[in-house]
């Protein structure tokens, strides 16, 4: 059985205990890799006591990284971003000393592209596959890129957007990429079904959060500027007196698991003003939890204002059948198709956006419809067995005969 080395973000831990969107990912990819390979992961330790979740990983081997607190040593300053940090040197350097202890066929690297050269110094037999879900590769100096392109077997891209930008950036420093193909993120239509959600538990969420009988429009995301938050809040306002009854529910934090307080938390909170006793803020909600508060939305709102290459969310809320509000921009035309399973729209367009809040809050039929078109969506095109399946393929085209 051939091992394959696996190697998280390096700023959340695996098990996902603490949230994060990759890790997450991980760990629903795993138990259709793992009967044909020996995984191993690298990660951060998380700090809190809430470390249960070893399931998820089952019969995989873990090397923790202690040098790094994945809630001290970041900061809304610095992005979250591991490189360049003070912690890079000793992450770059376990990742290698792990490499070569280990010997695996295969290095599946998540986001850190600037670890794939050092890797291939440490481990010139290993087969390396980069594995990208943000603009890691285009934000990359030429000479950097001609590091990873001599170093890398592999890249996979979670959309078409952010694969072409990545051929873009090599070709403008005149160099010949890696393969790329894109390996889109998913959903898990059996864990996200909004037939499993009761009316019990849907009545006990609308009692938590005090949001009455009406309509429920949900953001679901980190509280941060470039994900558009303020954006739904100011087409919320614009047709708010026309729907009394209807209610604005922010589910998340600025990062993950961290308290749900920044600055521009609070900014969002004060620009409520006539509308705040309409709006609420759940704070962090743990993964496993998120499918009982989609069935609580009525229209979930993806309304990213930079170039989001493929937000979890917008496959979540389309699985649960929920139609979806999403922006222009970056990865999310692909995954939401527009007049179909919800709409695309410049998210700076307010009027729009509270044009299109007017029409679907005032047809429930409509939302139904829409919402029933996105989960077939997402049961044919993104389902986490089909992402299984295309991962395995992966793995056995670069390890053959493993």
């Amino acid at each position: 059985m051939a091992r394959v080395l696996v190697i998280s973000p390096g700023v959340l831990p695996l098990p996902p205990v603490l949230g994060g969107a990759v890790e997450n990912m991980i760990a629903r990819l795993h138990p259709g890799v793992c009967e044909r390979y020996k995984l191993e992961y690298i990660s951060v330790r998380s700090p809190s006591p809430r470390v249960s979740g070893q399931g998820k990983l089952a019969g995989a081997t873990l090397h923790y990284i202690d040098s790094i607190n994945p809630l001290a040593d970041f900061s809304a300053e610095n992005q979250f971003e591991l490189h360049g940090s003070a912690q890079w040197e000793n992450y770059q350097e376990f990742c290698c000393r792990v490499a070569q202890d280990r010997g695996p066929q295969l290095i599946h690297v998540h986001n850190e592209a600037h670890l794939l050269a050092p890797l291939r110094e440490a481990l010139a037999t290993a087969r390396l596959l980069l594995h990208v879900n943000d603009e890691v590769v285009t934000r990359m100096h030429p000479t950097e890129l001609a590091r990873l392109a001599g170093a890398c077997d592999r890249i996979l891209a979670c959309s078409n957007y952010i694969a072409d930008q990545m051929s873009a950036a090599f070709a403008a420093a005149a160099l010949t990429a890696p393969p790329i193909g894109t390996f889109y993120n998913f959903a898990d239509t059996g864990e996200y079904d909004p037939v499993t959600i009761t009316s019990a538990r849907l009545a006990d969420l609308r009692r938590q959060l005090d949001l009455g009988t009406g309509p429920v429009v949900m953001f679901v995301g980190r509280i941060i500027e470039q994900k558009g938050p303020h954006l739904v809040l100011r087409a919320f306002a614009r047709i708010a007196a026309a729907h009394p009854a209807a209610r604005l529910v922010f589910v998340g934090a600025p990062w993950y698991s961290r308290p749900n307080e920044s600055p521009f938390v609070e900014a969002v909170r004060r620009e409520a003003g006539g509308v705040c006793d309409r709006i609420r803020f759940t704070g962090y909600v743990d993964h496993d939890e998120m499918p009982a508060y989609y069935a609580l939305a009525d229209i979930v709102c993806v309304p990213s204002i930079w170039d989001d290459p493929s937000p979890f969310v917008a496959y979540e809320a389309q699985a649960m059948a929920r139609p979806v509000l999403g922006s222009n921009r970056g990865g999310i035309p692909e995954i939401v198709a527009d007049y179909d399973t919800g709409r695309c729209i410049d998210p700076f367009n307010v009027p729009l956006f509270a044009q299109v809040l007017d029409d679907w809050l005032g047809s429930p039929e409509l939302r139904r419809e829409i919402g029933t078109r996105g989960r077939e969506r997402v049961c044919a095109r993104f389902d986490v067995a089909h992402a299984r399946r295309q991962m395995r393929a992966v793995y056995d085209q670069l390890c053959p005969g493993a």
